[in-house]
């Protein structure tokens, strides 16, 4: 009899625990929304979507879905199968590919999220979409290219970041320009799994970017071994 009361014990405090565990009524630690002009080919008008991700403070696993609501328009966006990214011991929910309503862009100002849980449980968060100051007088679709690509307009996007793709698409590598990127011929020399280079150009806090067109990349060949080859 004791070692069932025992028992019977244990396995309580062990379900309260469970419980406990996986009853947390959800909060968001952070919000990380971001505007992003992506140019498919130098020649090219760019698309626009929006990236939203959120660091809810339960286990990504509990998501049922994401409301995202501009307050001067009421459009509204959901999401209901999201993208998650582990960050070390952090996990972010999410989708980075919002598009506007047809023939619409994304309207500038207030915007009101909503996060569910499983349990149809929401907590909302509020957050604001800028426009860059480089977009005050001259709005990005009436730049050209080249000017954006060399500086010459856009300035406040002065964070470069570079982005390497697979063969199927997947990011290999994001971070910042390394000397390995100089010289294109010889990028496959340090990332052999790389097919595609893109440039990305954003804001000081992120919440604005610029997607330059990709640069496929050639297979490395190694002159100095054609040269021992001959």
């Amino acid at each position: 009899m004791k070692k069932i009361f025992i028992s019977f014990f244990i396995l309580s405090i062990f379900t309260y625990l469970l419980l406990s565990c996986s009853d947390t009524t959800p909060s968001i630690i952070t919000v990380h929304p971001a505007l992003i002009y992506e140019y498919s080919a130098i020649n090219s008008k760019p698309v626009e979507r929006l990236s939203v991700f959120v660091q809810p403070n339960t286990e990504v696993e509990r998501f049922l879905k994401m409301e995202i609501e501009n307050l001067n328009t009421g459009f509204t966006w959901t999401i209901y199968e999201p993208d998650i990214i582990e960050s070390g011991t952090r996990s972010f929910v999410g989708s980075p590919v919002l598009m506007p309503y047809e023939k619409q862009e994304f309207p500038f100002g207030e915007y009101k999220l909503t996060y569910t849980d499983v349990a149809s449980r929401s907590v909302v968060k509020k957050f604001i979409l800028k426009k860059p100051a480089s977009f005050e007088k001259n709005p990005i679709h009436k730049l050209a290219y080249k000017d954006i690509d060399s500086k010459k307009v856009a300035k406040d996007f002065i964070f470069d970041r570079v982005v390497l793709y697979d063969e199927n698409g997947e990011i290999i590598f994001y971070g910042g320009q390394k000397r390995e990127f100089l010289i294109i011929e010889e990028v496959r020399k340090y990332y052999p799994e790389a097919r595609v280079m893109r440039k990305y150009r954003m804001v000081n806090d992120n919440s604005c970017g610029i997607l330059l067109a990709p640069i496929y990349l050639p297979e490395y060949i190694n002159k100095d071994e054609e040269i021992e080859e001959d």
